[in-house]
């Protein structure tokens, strides 16, 4: 335990990758992971990079735009994705006792639609 809330968004990261939960996936995923850990490090709200705030700051609000802003760059599939993925790295930090709670599991995601593929 660091400390409820007294690590910031980036520091988790590094401790999730650096972590026996995180080794013990498969090339691939680990690989993936790492991206799209990286990338929502990366997303900015209101001016300021995610990856810079504190644990104990993430709240609601800033979860639901977060969601907002990976829709309207990419698409819901991937909003989703990253969703699901934050969700992980966050439950890790609840488990560790390094926050209290997971506010990206109250984000309503929205179902995305399946490409038709047409063959002619």
């Amino acid at each position: 335990m660091i400390g409820i809330g007294t690590i910031k968004l980036s520091t988790a990261i590094g401790y999730y990758l650096n972590s026996k939960a995180y080794g013990s996936l498969s090339y691939n995923s680990q690989r993936m992971y790492r991206y799209n850990l990286n990338s929502i490090c990366r997303t900015k709200i209101d001016g300021v990079t995610i990856g810079n705030k504190l644990l104990k700051n993430i709240t609601i609000a800033i979860c639901n735009e977060m969601y907002d802003t990976w829709e309207a760059e990419n698409s819901t599939a991937n909003a989703n994705h990253l969703a699901k993925v934050f969700s992980l790295l966050m439950n890790y930090h609840v488990m560790l006792e390094n926050t209290h709670r997971n506010p990206m599991k109250y984000v309503k995601k929205r179902t995305s639609k399946p490409r038709s593929v047409i063959w002619t």
